[in-house]
């Protein structure tokens, strides 16, 4: 799946709340295309998007627990963490089965331009 497919499929998703969406979008720009993988903080997607850091913790959960994401990340001191490798489920990700009705393929109605005889 393309990135703009993504995008789209994280957009029109009907399950998804605005936060969750804007976070995901944020996730998708910093994920590994052939694994949909990819190291992430709070930290950086809050600079990201002009989001407090403790809403991004509460929307990463969110994410989480829908399992549209998962996360794993390991302690490299006492106090800190190593950024949480991040992977995209895109499989779980509201209305991923659903056919695109966005594009209509058949073409409009042929009008006559014409004025009627007189």
């Amino acid at each position: 799946m393309k990135e703009y497919d993504v995008r789209k499929l994280i957009m029109r998703s009907k399950e998804l709340s605005s936060s969750e969406k804007l976070v995901l979008l944020a996730i998708v720009l910093k994920v590994d295309w052939s694994t949909y993988e990819g190291k992430v903080s709070s930290r950086e997607i809050s600079d990201m998007i002009s989001i407090g850091e403790r809403s991004i913790k509460r929307t990463l959960a969110k994410l989480i627990k829908a399992g549209v994401i998962s996360r794993e990340s390991k302690r490299i001191g006492q106090y800190q963490n190593e950024s949480a490798v991040t992977i995209l489920h895109l499989d779980k990700i509201g209305g991923s089965g659903q056919k695109d009705t966005s594009v209509n393929l058949t073409p409009p109605p042929r009008v006559n331009l014409t004025p009627p005889p007189r």
